[in-house]
């Protein structure tokens, strides 16, 4: 297993972690003994098994042990948890491991999708730079040696080509870097700005908002509690206006979702659809639904954006490779013309 970075917990570890333990709870080992070989079995991880494995030993109830490790999230401690007072945790693991395991599969199609067009522009931007500072200025050179100069435009357009294609390579490196950063006062910063600006992201984090919630509802855990984890798992920040609403309306035990949505949470389609599951009682099934809306959105949103993206990106480099064949065959056509 990938070891959990401090304060930073990895999808992809949660789910091996989840569905490790739920198999050898299923194969019938109890929680100590599984835990006892898991720590001994790795060694990237071997402290925290065994920090885990004297905690459950001790007699402290799992989700304690847990959330006292301190990187686990808390849509696990709180599974695991009522897992616990149900008696069924090796199923809440299983549900947590097919979870994490969407959410890794997910994550990974999106970024393919953008490392896809990256490659691209770093490709093209590329092949451009090296045109501008490489190719051209040998050809100028020969022109030079044969009397005759490139027009003046096609020299400052040619040095400004140079150093925007430069200019790009360098920002792409950046952006690379920055937002593959897990931590940092570099990182952070373009993180809120683009979870503030992107329509993507917004409908990401309503899908993981709605699919928390129906998990968390359809594993009986308390509304109040679950909408809380929802939000957490949303990836936003703090708790908003819209949100206190619903929470001080759930303890007056008014049965309202009224207010959800001021705060741009929710539309108005999906509010009318989570009250209808608030009278029915069948909130959990309409939260799929709406994290499966959120989904299909999300996925049309990028689909549009790679569409423009492509056309553009294709379109510069022609552009681009154009204008050097004609800083090329434009003083090439005047010598041949002399010639005649």
């Amino acid at each position: 297993m990938r070891r959990c970075r401090a304060h930073e917990w990895d999808e992809e570890w949660m789910a091996g972690f989840c569905l490790q333990v739920s198999l050898f709870l299923k194969a019938g080992i109890s929680l100590s003994d599984g835990l006892e070989s898991m720590a001994q079995e790795t060694e990237e991880d071997q402290e925290m098994f065994g920090r885990l494995f004297r905690g459950v030993k001790s007699g402290m109830p799992f989700s304690d042990v847990l959330e006292k490790e301190g990187i686990f999230p808390s849509l696990v401690t709180a599974m695991v948890k009522k897992g616990q007072e149900k008696g069924e945790l090796k199923q809440r693991l299983g549900e947590l491991a097919v979870f994490y395991k969407r959410e890794v599969r997910r994550k990974r199609q999106i970024v393919d999708g953008w490392i896809t067009s990256g490659g691209m522009a770093a490709a093209f931007l590329i092949v451009l730079f090296i045109l501008f500072t490489q190719v051209l200025p040998v050809f100028e050179q020969v022109y030079v040696q044969m009397g005759m100069r490139m027009p003046r435009i096609f020299q400052v357009v040619s040095l400004a080509g140079g150093i925007v294609c430069g200019g790009g390579l360098v920002c792409e490196g950046m952006a690379v870097v920055i937002l593959s950063a897990s931590q940092g006062s570099l990182a952070e910063p373009v993180r809120r700005w683009g979870r503030r600006k992107s329509k993507i992201w917004r409908a990401e984090s309503g899908r993981r908002f709605a699919l928390v919630l129906a998990m968390a509802l359809k594993n009986r855990l308390e509304l109040e509690a679950s909408v809380l984890l929802a939000w957490e798992a949303g990836g936003y920040q703090g708790i908003p206006g819209d949100l206190e609403t619903c929470i001080q309306r759930i303890q007056g035990e008014t049965g309202s979702l009224d207010g959800i949505g001021d705060g741009g949470s929710f539309g108005r389609y999906h509010l009318l659809m989570i009250q209808e599951g608030m009278h029915s009682g069948l909130l959990d099934g309409i939260m799929e639904e709406i994290a499966k809306d959120y989904e299909q959105q999300a996925e049309r949103l990028r689909t549009q954006l790679l569409v423009w993206i492509e056309p553009i990106l294709g379109g510069i480099f022609t552009g681009g490779t154009g204008f050097v064949l004609l800083c090329v065959m434009i003083p090439l056509a005047g010598v041949v013309a002399g010639m005649g």
